[in-house]
């Protein structure tokens, strides 16, 4: 009875309810949380792209498979993603200092210097 009453110009009305479900974090693309922490302000439009690329080359580097080809990595895109992560850090400290999440953060430790690689490391250059 009440299905007949469910159209407007001859097309039928579906009632729906809006949910929130539960799903566990890794099932959510990480795209999405970088998206995510984007609109939330944590990060900027800039770092979200290069994150979302590195993450991409991530998934796309099958360790074993590269050695047994003997291909090279990518060298500079590791360096470039393990460099950016301060820069990631430094957003998310500063939003957090600006909406009054926390006052400060503990100092930076001193760097340590990095000794000079040896082995396979060796034939690459270092920025």
């Amino acid at each position: 009875m009440l299905k007949s009453h469910l159209n407007h110009n001859g097309k039928p009305i579906f009632i729906t309810c809006e949910a929130v479900k539960k799903i566990k974090v890794t099932k959510i693309r990480f795209d999405k949380k970088a998206e995510c922490a984007r609109d939330l302000g944590l990060i900027d439009n800039k770092l979200l792209l290069e994150l979302i690329e590195f993450y991409e080359a991530r998934n796309a580097i099958h360790i074993h498979a590269e050695i047994r080809k003997s291909l090279k990595y990518q060298i500079d895109l590791s360096w470039r993603a393990y460099r950016r992560m301060e820069l990631f850090k430094n957003q998310i400290e500063a939003r957090f200092v600006a909406l009054g999440l926390v006052s400060s953060f503990p100092a930076k430790p001193p760097k340590s210097k990095r000794s000079k690689p040896s082995g396979p490391a060796a034939n690459f250059a270092m920025p």
